[in-house]
């Protein structure tokens, strides 16, 4: 495709680009300019596929299919006169085969029978066994003669060519017709939520550099997006690229300049300018961080795993800042009605335990050096001075660690609240919470992106889906609003043209009119995607775009499973196989418990996570969540269920039941970020639940 299809673009230095791109296929299509090419492209991929077809079907015809003896004299009862009689030749291709099987044991036991009588004797020479004769066509001709369709062979044996017919073939149709159909998606509701993922993108991108630039001068620049950049800010004296000859504290990189894109354009000012990053601990020092991860190139790993170490807990920086605020406004208020002229430093003062509180004489082993003074408050150019002494403090280190256990965080928050005041001092704690509060927007910058680039965007793209305009009918009343508003009318004559360039990009509404009245048009976009069969697995995959790969419940924050709906007056079936896997294991093991639980219905992996975590069981108790909609008899709106409020438990509890029933305990474990401690924790509530 590339060498014939595939166009180079030029930059802007007038030099082509490495990698040629290739047209989109409406363009290859319809352009003059590749029309010719496609055809006799298409024309030569449709020969060499009736070529592997031809090659494939020669090759199953003389292959012998062997079925199972019971799904044959089922089949065989089938009123179908050509599959009946196929079933019977499987048949008795399965008592050849047994016979043959006997045939060759018996000689087998005469061979040693036989050597055990004398010295083995050398083999004869045979001659090679004839060539077996192509299967010819009614015609007489054979698959290298004629072109013509074969007529399958009516031979003893049930052929792999007529497994083929029977099930394949039909199965291929259905999935072809599936790829065909596809599936609608509301694209104004995907063009919405990528406006809102856009919106958040952007504050936590805000957020994040408005942190940076408290401890930088201008880190309002920095890339949020590159991974060289992050690394010289979470680990000063590392090399913060494969191209670093020599780590560095500091490292100058471009961004683009803000007044370029003004209007008018202010003379001589440049499209990028250079600012220099360090690391959050100041210029020319070290960073408290040390890398536990590195790349393949040796470098530290600034990965999302490494950023969730040093965040801690989903959530837990959040919910500790409106605590430490909620405590300060309290201490605040209980300062002013006791009359202090200070609150806000009276406040900061009573946040702090007295066995917690180390004065200036304790700290007599940093109490004199020159960035002892600003520690607490910052230098005057934003940066924090930092000593290294700090770091090695082993009694204050411990201290913040500790503390940040009790919050749920990481390692981020030790790293920061050491050295800003005595140990136990609020801004201490807001150092290191606020730390953990912008890394944690800085995942989710990511995380949003990745939503916008493998979901939401994709299944808006004109290149995997199809619309057609569907007229919606409006009550009298609107009729005449929209024909006030309209002004205009459109004749029958022009109906085909409305219909074929009425389609809206953006996935918005189009109105039309006519003669007989006013009508409202609303595009169907329908997604298809390609269906595979060679997995590992033996199930179907989807490519182009994944529709099998949607975000996980806990993870939809932008409820991308809602785009996919029906048409107005249909009903969008969702049908499953139903954990078909663990009714045959309680089956087989005859494991009462769960036999128990598919007899009541419902979700089984619902089940086994209430089984799990006690603080579900404590929520269902309180009303908190459902465990099915059918418990719920109140009035109002129902309680979510428990596999909406939590996803991740019964994540873990599904992964866990795979685990053990395809005994990958440990590995399973490691992808739900349990250690094999927990992970068997797990298996051993669940045997406690499941006595059968």
């Amino acid at each position: 495709m590339k060498e014939r299809f595939g166009m180079y673009r030029f930059k802007t230095d007038g030099l082509p680009v490495k990698v040629p791109q290739i047209p989109a296929m409406h363009v290859l299509h319809t352009d003059p300019l590749h029309r010719p090419e496609w055809i006799d492209y298409s024309a030569l991929d449709a020969k060499a596929t009736w070529n592997v077809h031809r090659a494939l079907k020669q090759k199953l015809q003389g292959m012998t299919a062997f079925m199972d003896e019971y799904l044959c004299k089922q089949l065989v009862q089938t009123p179908d006169a050509d599959s009946k009689a196929r079933m019977q030749r499987a048949l008795e291709g399965l008592e050849n085969a047994k016979s043959a099987q006997s045939k060759a044991a018996g000689s087998a036991a005469a061979k040693q029978s036989k050597a055990a009588a004398g010295p083995r004797s050398l083999p004869s020479m045979r001659a090679p066994p004839p060539p077996r004769p192509r299967p010819r066509t009614s015609s007489g001709k054979t698959d290298s003669e004629s072109a013509s369709a074969h007529v399958t062979p009516k031979g003893p044996f049930y052929t792999l060519w007529d497994l083929y017919c029977d099930y394949w073939h039909p199965f291929g149709e259905v999935l072809t017709d599936m790829e065909a159909e596809g599936v609608r998606v509301n694209r104004d509701h995907l063009i919405d939520q990528e406006r809102l993922a856009l919106q958040d993108q952007k504050a936590a991108e805000a957020h994040f550099r408005n942190w940076v630039k408290r401890y930088v001068p201008g880190g309002e620049f920095m890339n949020v997006n590159s991974g060289v950049q992050i690394r010289q800010l979470l680990f000063p004296g590392e090399k913060a690229s494969a191209t670093d000859v020599t780590p560095s504290t500091s490292k100058t990189f471009k961004a683009v300049n803000p007044e370029y894109d003004q209007v008018p354009r202010p003379k001589g000012v440049r499209r990028h300018i250079d600012f220099k990053l360090h690391g959050l601990w100041g210029k020319n020092v070290p960073g408290r961080l040390k890398a536990e991860v590195r790349t393949d190139k040796d470098l530290a790993a600034v990965s999302g795993a490494v950023l969730w170490s040093l965040v801690g807990k989903p959530g837990a920086a959040a919910k500790a800042l409106a605590d430490l605020d909620a405590r300060e406004q309290a201490a605040a208020a209980t300062a002013a009605q006791a009359g202090s002229t200070n609150s806000k430093e009276a406040a900061a003062v009573s946040l702090l335990d007295e066995d917690d509180i180390i004065t200036a004489d304790e700290d007599l082993d940093h109490g004199d050096h020159p960035a002892a003074a600003a520690a607490g408050d910052g230098s005057s150019d934003g940066q924090i001075a930092v000593i290294a002494e700090d770091v090695d403090d082993p009694e204050e280190l411990q201290y913040w660690e500790q503390r940040g256990k009790e919050l749920k965080l990481g390692k981020m928050f030790a790293a920061m609240a050491v050295g800003k005041g005595p140990r136990g001092d609020p801004r201490g704690e807001r150092e290191g919470i606020e730390a953990c509060l912008a890394l944690e927007k800085l995942i989710e910058v990511s995380a949003i992106d990745k939503l916008l680039s493998a979901f939401i965007q994709p299944l808006q793209s004109d290149n995997i889906s199809t619309s057609a305009l569907v007229p919606l009918q409006l009550p009298a009343a609107a009729e005449d609003a929209t024909a006030a508003a309209d002004g205009s009318s459109v004749d029958d004559s022009s109906s085909s043209e409305v219909f074929n360039s009425s389609f809206s990009t953006d996935g918005s509404s189009t109105e039309t009119s006519s003669s007989e009245g006013s009508s409202r048009s609303s595009p169907i976009y329908r997604v298809h995607c390609s269906l595979n069969l060679n997995t590992e697995t033996g199930r179907l995959s989807a490519r182009r775009p994944n529709l099998q790969n949607q975000p996980a419940l806990e993870k939809d924050r932008y409820k991308v499973r809602k785009a996919f709906c029906a048409e107005p007056g249909k009903t969008l079936v969702v049908a499953d196989y139903g954990q078909l896997e663990l009714r045959l294991l309680a089956h087989i093991t005859d494991c009462k418990s769960m036999i128990r639980a598919f007899e009541l219905g419902g979700d089984f992996h619902s089940r086994t996570a209430l089984g799990m975590y006690d603080h579900i069981k404590d929520d269902i108790a309180a009303g908190g969540c459902l465990l099915e909609i059918g418990d719920w008899h109140g009035e109002g709106d129902p309680p979510p269920l428990l596999k909406d409020k939590y996803g991740s438990e019964r994540r873990k509890a599904k992964v866990r039941q795979a685990s053990i029933m395809c005994d990958r305990s440990s590995t399973e474990g490691a992808h739900c970020n349990l250690c094999n401690g927990a992970f068997m924790l797990m298996i051993l509530s669940m045997l406690s639940a499941s006595p059968g």
